[in-house]
C-alpha cells in the first residue's frame, strides 16, 4: 500500500458507520481551515490479521443483532478486564506491528484515533518512543469505555464537560482535554429551515416521522413490528423509513410492506440531514453520531431499543438532557410518537433542550486542536 505522506493520519474502524463519519467530518474541517493540509483515513481493521479483520466485525454485528444482552455482557466484561495489565497487552497486540510499519512509511505529524482499538496501539508506540509525532483521541460516545483511557496521548477531544471531568479525575492533564462535542459533517453545522426543507423534499403539510432503522443491532422482525405499530397513527401521518447502510434490511422491508401510500421505505440517503430537518419526529437507535446529528438540527428524538453498553449510556445522557425519549417496545414507540404529534409543547421543549447540548461545530473545534497540536 502506497501513501502520499499525509500530515494527519486518521485511524477509524468499520465497527459501525459512525466512526467513518466522524473521520470524514474531521477531514472536512481540517481542509476548510488549512486547505493545503494532507489528511488520510485508514480503517484500523485493515491492519489486523485477516481472521481478525473479518471476525471482529462479524462478532460485534452478530452479538448486536442476535444477542443484545450478550453484547452488553461483552461491554461490561471488557470494561472490568481493562484494569488488568495482561488483558491490556492482549488488546494492544493486534495490528501493532502493521501500524508501526505504516507510520514509518508515511511519517505523519499527527495521528488521530476515532475508536479505542487504534488508540491502544498508538499509546504503546508513543510509550516506547517508536512514533515521534503527536497522537490525539476523539471520543465518539457520550460515555467512556475504559479502553479509551490510555497514557501517552497528547490530547483528548471529548463530547461533554462530564466526560472531561471524568478524565481529569482519572489523572489526565486538564489542559490536554477539550470538550468539543462529537464531530459532525458540514451539512449539520447549522440548522435547516423546517418549511423550506419540506418544500425541497416535495412534502405537503402532513406530519412526517423519520424512522432510521439501519443502525447496528436492528433486526428485521422488530423493525417490522415497530413499523406496523407506527402505521396505526392517524391517517394524516406519513412515515419515512430509511435503512441506512443495511441493504439486506432494506430488501426485507421493501418485500414485506404492503401498498400504503403513507409509508415510504428507502435505502441510505446522502441528504439525510434534509430528511431529518424536515421531519416532525426522528426515531433511531442510540449511536452517538446519528443522535448528535438530530440534536444539531433541533428535532424531537425518540430512541428505540438501544443496545446495552455504550448505546444505553448515550440514551441515559440524552434523556437527562431532556432532548430524547426512550422506548423499548413497538407499542411504547407508537404511544410516544402519538403524544409528540398531539402535544405541540413537548417537541418545543425537546428542541430547546437539544439546542442547549448540541455542539454542531465540534469538527471545527477539533480541527483547531489538531492544527495547534501540529504547530506546537
Amino acid at each position: 500500500m502506497r501513501h502520499d505522506n499525509p500530515d494527519v493520519l486518521i485511524l477509524s474502524t468499520g465497527l459501525g458507520f459512525g466512526h467513518h463519519q466522524a473521520s470524514q467530518a474531521i477531514t472536512e474541517a481540517l481542509i476548510e481551515q488549512s486547505p493545503t493540509i494532507r489528511a488520510e483515513t485508514v480503517d484500523f481493521l485493515s491492519l489486523l490479521p485477516p481472521y481478525l479483520a473479518r471476525g471482529i466485525p462479524w462478532g460485534h454485528q452478530s452479538l448486536a443483532k442476535n444477542w443484545p444482552s450478550g453484547y452488553g455482557m461483552m461491554y461490561k466484561t471488557t470494561s472490568k478486564m481493562s484494569q488488568f495489565r495482561l488483558w491490556n497487552m492482549i488488546e494492544q497486540r493486534p495490528g501493532l506491528k502493521s501500524l508501526d510499519l505504516l507510520l514509518k512509511e508515511i511519517s505523519p505529524k499527527l495521528v488521530i484515533a476515532t475508536h479505542p482499538m487504534p488508540l491502544m496501539s498508538m499509546s504503546v508506540l508513543r510509550g516506547e518512543g517508536r512514533f515521534p509525532g503527536s497522537a490525539l483521541a476523539i471520543v465518539t460516545d457520550y460515555v467512556v469505555h475504559p479502553d479509551w483511557i490510555r497514557p501517552n496521548i497528547d490530547h483528548y477531544c471529548v463530547p461533554t464537560t462530564e466526560v472531561r471531568e471524568l478524565l481529569v479525575k482519572r489523572g489526565f492533564d486538564p489542559t490536554r482535554i477539550t470538550a468539543t462535542g462529537i464531530p459532525l459533517r458540514h451539512a449539520f453545522h447549522a440548522p435547516l429551515d423546517y418549511e423550506i426543507t419540506r418544500q425541497k423534499l416535495g412534502w405537503d403539510s402532513a406530519p412526517r416521522i423519520l424512522f432510521i432503522v439501519g443502525s447496528q443491532g436492528m433486526r428485521p422482525r422488530p423493525a417490522m413490528d415497530a413499523i406496523e405499530q407506527l402505521t396505526k397513527l392517524p391517517q394524516d401521518v406519513r412515515l419515512v423509513v430509511i435503512t441506512a447502510e443495511d441493504t439486506a434490511l432494506f430488501r426485507f422491508l421493501e418485500q414485506r410492506v404492503g401498498d400504503d401510500d403513507r409509508l415510504t421505505i428507502l435505502p441510505y440517503q446522502k441528504n439525510i440531514h434534509e430528511w431529518m430537518a424536515g421531519s416532525d419526529v426522528v426515531i433511531t437507535k442510540a449511536g452517538a453520531l446519528t443522535t448528535s446529528e438530530v440534536l444539531s438540527l433541533g428535532r424531537p428524538l425518540i430512541i428505540f431499543r438501544p443496545l446495552p453498553g455504550q448505546e444505553t449510556g448515550n440514551t441515559n445522557w440524552l434523556m437527562r438532557s431532556g432532548a430524547a425519549i426512550h422506548c423499548e417496545t413497538p407499542s411504547g414507540l407508537y404511544l410516544a410518537a402519538r403524544n409528540l404529534l398531539s402535544d405541540p409543547g413537548v417537541p418545543v421543549r425537546m428542541a430547546e433542550a437539544a439546542s442547549q447540548v448540541a455542539r454542531p461545530l465540534a469538527a471545527k473545534l477539533i480541527a483547531e486542536v489538531c492544527l495547534n497540536t501540529i504547530s506546537s
